[in-house]
């Protein structure tokens, strides 16, 4: 079972995946969430994580930026992103930063 952590700035919209997953999946477990890039990167220092689904809109740094830094620091982990952002320069760019999907 893959460990997840849920990278979302909308707390509702954040505990409405969590709550999904939770009880539709035996894919994945829930085991952290964060709100901003500096709250995920402290969970990552104490939590053990296979996969983050990540907003690339977070107000304290962009997506391509944490993709980078997480593909540096924790290469492991696989990260699948979600956002309505949905232009093709932004998608090029995510893609060759390294996500998953």
């Amino acid at each position: 079972m893959y460990r997840l952590i849920i990278v979302e700035d909308h707390i509702l919209f954040r505990m409405g995946i969590s709550s999904a997953l939770a009880s539709h999946s035996n894919i994945c477990s829930v085991v952290g969430e964060a709100g901003s890039c500096a709250d995920f990167f402290a969970l990552l220092a104490k939590t053990e994580a296979d996969l983050v689904l990540l907003d690339i809109g977070l107000p304290d740094m962009n997506g391509i930026e944490i993709v980078k830094r997480l593909k540096k620091e924790f290469p492991h982990i696989k990260i699948l992103v979600f956002s309505a952002e949905n232009s093709a320069r932004t998608i090029k760019s995510m893609v060759e930063a390294g996500i998953n999907g």
